[in-house]
């Protein structure tokens, strides 16, 4: 299961793996046209007791004009790291649950 952070990093381009202690961090940058700015995505790869991840997916920023819409880009860019997750789980061979 240590491969996960790795496997995620590889399939976004232009994201950056960080390690701090234990804990796995991929940072992702994605440029969204409708807003005209960019949204960060950090998923965070945080090991338990039993050989698995917890992971925690937050996106930021990408806001635009006076009342500072987001026009869903950071919903949608946490939808397409988290089917592409599934979908490296799926392949690995890898159970996905939620709690």
């Amino acid at each position: 299961m240590g491969a996960l952070p790795g496997l995620l990093k590889s399939n976004l381009p232009g994201a950056v793996l960080l390690e701090a202690g234990s804990v796995r961090l991929v940072l992702h940058e994605r440029y969204y046209f409708r807003i005209n700015s960019s949204v960060l995505t950090v998923v965070m790869c945080i090991p338990s007791n039993q050989g698995e991840y917890r992971l925690r997916i937050v996106s930021g920023g990408g806001t635009a004009g006076f009342l500072e819409f987001t026009w869903g880009t950071e919903a949608s860019a946490n939808s397409k790291v988290l089917k592409l997750l599934q979908a490296i789980c799926r392949e690995s061979g890898w159970e996905v649950s939620s709690s």
